[in-house]
This record gives C-alpha cells, sequence and structure tokens, in this order.
C-alpha cells in the first residue's frame, strides 16, 4: 500500500513521486495498480475500486503541464526536469462501485 495524491489533468488521472520510492522498480516491473475511495452517505459509507495500468512519463512537456498544476510542487522538487521527480500516468481499466446510498454494486470499464 503507497500513500498517493492524485491529479486529474485533461482527462487523464496523473501520480507525482520521488524518484527513489520503492514503487518505482515496482511499477517497472508490473505496472497493474488499483485503488480505492471511500464515498460518504448518510447512513453508509460506499467505494470505488479502481484498477489502472501505471506508466512512467519521460516526456518534457508532460512532466512540465502536469508539474505546473500542482501547487504544491515546488515543496519537493526544483523543476520538472528535477531528477528525483518521476511523472506516472495511470490508465483507468475498470471501477467498481459499491453504492453509498443503496449498497447497489455497479462495474464501470472505462
Amino acid at each position: 500500500m503507497r500513500m498517493l495524491a492524485f491529479t486529474a489533468l485533461n482527462d487523464k488521472l496523473w501520480i507525482v513521486t520521488r524518484s527513489g520510492d520503492d514503487k518505482i522498480p515496482q511499477i517497472r516491473n508490473n505496472p497493474k495498480v488499483e485503488f480505492t475511495l471511500g464515498v460518504q452517505g448518510k447512513e453508509r459509507t460506499g467505494c470505488l475500486r479502481a484498477t489502472a495500468e501505471a506508466f512512467i512519463v519521460d516526456d518534457p512537456k508532460a512532466r512540465e503541464e502536469v508539474a505546473s498544476a500542482i501547487p504544491w510542487f515546488t515543496g519537493y522538487w526544483k523543476s520538472s526536469e528535477d531528477p528525483n521527480f518521476t511523472l506516472i500516468r495511470l490508465d483507468m481499466k475498470k471501477i467498481l462501485f459499491d453504492h453509498h446510498e443503496s449498497s447497489s454494486k455497479y462495474t464501470i470499464d472505462v
């Protein structure tokens, strides 16, 4: 399990991380990822469970664009060219939704 901050930009979901983190070789070895998001209701909490493939992005334009969209970016890296900065794009595959009000279950193929 890894704590991550997602950035949604240009209809894509991005993760930024330190290049030396354990998740980098893990993603290179196996790009399949999964994450969950709790959805609070009045009576119960539902859940979104998403599966995706993670791709490490080296494109300088994409790195600059995403870095510029993150207000806290410069608290961790000098610039989008910082070698300690890794950009990851998540290509969503499927979302399972346990509805927070009705308890109904839905599958969304992305």
